[in-house]
């Protein structure tokens, strides 16, 4: 089958095979081989999930762009490496940024960055500093790409207003019956509804301004060089798209920051580190700075516990629902993956104080 995919787009050539490649959420991903002139060269492929992404055309037009832009910059800077800096679309046969087999899946295909690869959980504070500086190198690098404005791939994708009413339509048609083994979580989410929707009303309100974001930070979305272990680049660009600055930082915070693996099933595991806070926040700085507006960096602390509430609604809905929207590998995986979030939450509020007197530390001193 993949050789049939694979045929779609300009790649020279011969085909030689095909394997299922990463672990994300929602897409199907394979890596492919090919003998070009005697060498082999790899490829990333990937089956658009069009059930979420319901434009992948414009999906693939946001991607575009924002790999372009980057690419062009880094070549301009001569940036070493620039190849690996950014992912590269390769186009279909008719020059589309995305082709579409005999049974109208959508799929599209990147340049497989060699020698590289993904963590799920930060091994050192460096090591999070290092991947928050990719995070804010990818925001400004965009910070100036031209109109029109980029497309919205998930409507509402960030905004806490608008996905508790969907919790509560979850939780009122509870169609599999799993409300009553939840119960903890629901009264949770329902309790610390109001002070979760802070960021979504700065930008509502216009105190802060739309951005263009990445809006999917977790780490495993920042590719590794395996020699030198620096960041290479963002991955996994479908939610690129209009949003706030402090998404993207509070996703990095949520998951860099987290003692526990996302999905941990024992959740005393889950635990804020203020250590890996601290230079998360310095090495997101190191180029988001220039470009924040003094209500951004007096949110900056809220970042993280905003897109943590806002994953662990998501997932305890995903989960209401039948598990419908990511990927489970077992009955109450999104549960799992909710108490996590729940469990990082009141680590965050203990140690609130602390995490506000690193921010203002790191702000006065020129962050």
């Amino acid at each position: 089958m993949l050789a049939e995919i694979a045929s779609l787009f300009s790649i020279y050539g011969e085909f030689i095979s095909a394997i299922p490649f990463g672990k994300g959420h929602i897409n199907d991903t394979f890596k492919s081989f090919w003998n070009q002139a005697g060498i082999t060269t790899s490829y990333t492929h990937q089956r658009i999930n069009d059930r979420i992404f319901v434009h992948p055309d414009r999906v693939m037009d946001n991607i575009l762009r924002v790999t372009k832009h980057i690419t062009d910059k880094n070549r301009a800077d001569s940036t070493a490496s620039w190849s690996r800096r950014s992912l590269t679309v390769i186009p279909a046969l008719d020059g589309k940024p995305w082709a579409r087999d005999n049974k109208g899946n959508w799929w599209r295909a990147y340049l497989f960055i060699g020698n590289s690869h993904t963590r799920d959980t930060a091994s050192s504070a460096e090591e999070a500093r290092m991947l928050a500086e990719a995070v804010g190198l990818f925001q400004s690098q965009l910070s100036d790409l031209p109109a029109p404005r980029l497309y919205d791939t998930i409507e509402d994708f960030h905004d806490m207003e608008k996905r508790y009413p969907l919790f509560y339509d979850a939780l009122e048609k509870n169609p599999y019956g799993r409300a009553g083994a939840a119960e903890v979580e629901i009264n949770f989410f329902k309790e610390n509804e109001k002070r979760g929707s802070i960021l979504i009303r700065a930008l509502r309100e216009k105190l802060i301004p739309e951005r263009i974001c990445h809006n999917d930070t977790k780490m495993n979305n920042i590719l590794i060089d395996d020699n030198d272990l620096s960041a290479l680049c963002m991955i996994d660009l479908d939610t690129v798209m209009p949003g706030s600055s402090l998404y993207d930082l509070g996703d990095l915070i949520r998951t860099a920051a987290n003692k526990a693996a996302e999905d941990e099933q024992d959740t005393t595991k889950a635990a804020f580190d203020t250590n890996f806070y601290k230079s998360i926040l310095e090495g997101y700085l190191t180029h988001a700075k220039k470009i924040l507006i003094q209500k951004e960096k007096d949110l900056l602390a809220e970042s993280g516990r905003y897109m943590t509430q806002i994953m662990g609604l998501r997932f305890l809905t995903d989960y209401l629902n039948g598990d419908k929207y990511y990927r489970t590998s077992r009955p109450d995986h999104n549960l799992d993956r909710c108490r996590v979030q729940i469990a990082l939450i009141k680590s965050m509020d203990s140690e609130w104080n602390t995490i506000q007197d690193i921010t203002r530390n790191i702000l006065s001193h020129g962050g």
